[in-house]
């Protein structure tokens, strides 16, 4: 389903996001988007609907806590497509508001932090409240008590700790207009 929904957006937002650039400035704004192409899902699609957007860049440094036996493999943006088909997934409603107010999103990768294949991720989404970033924690913790039912679970005001499978955990935290994410880690 993910890779239906992923391909049928680029098709449809892309070429719709082609036809709204060549109409407000030919072929020559469309090799712009070559040139700097979008850096998210939402940019791809604003572009398409004809509004400006451009994701606000998040930083995220390798935390101290997680061990240096974790090999960070990758540097990414989630975009708001992905962060929404996962909000949904776990979710029991298809509320395409979950994510609203997104602005932007980095994600580190890690591998090997239990001496397995395991992968671990940790993530800062930057919405544009806090409101809005406690609403997706929110979608996202129903979704752990839903998938993770024999796991203990740990909730606070602006913290949620539940645990997957054994030593392995989810833990969300809003901080102002933050979400920050972390998979995996025990």
């Amino acid at each position: 389903a993910y890779l239906r929904r992923s391909g049928r957006f680029a098709y449809v937002r892309g070429s719709e996001m082609v036809r709204v650039t060549h109409a407000h400035g030919g072929w020559e704004r469309v090799d712009g988007l070559f040139r700097r192409p979008p850096r998210s899902t939402a940019e791809v699609a604003a572009i398409a609907s004809g509004r400006a957007f451009r994701p606000i860049s998040v930083e995220l440094e390798r935390p101290r806590a997680i061990p240096q036996r974790c090999r960070m493999s990758a540097v990414e943006t989630l975009g708001e497509q992905l962060l929404g088909q996962s909000v949904q997934r776990w979710s029991v409603t298809s509320d395409s508001t979950m994510l609203s107010g997104w602005r932007g999103d980095r994600a580190l990768l890690f591998e090997d932090c239990r001496g397995d294949e395991e992968l671990a991720l940790v993530a800062r989404v930057l919405f544009r409240t806090r409101r809005n970033a406690a609403r997706a924690m929110a979608a996202l913790e129903h979704g752990q008590r839903r998938r993770f039912r024999r796991g203990r679970s740990l909730e606070r005001r602006n913290i949620s700790l539940t645990e997957m499978e054994r030593s392995r955990y989810v833990a969300l935290a809003v901080e102002g207009p933050q979400l920050l994410i972390c998979i995996g880690f025990g």
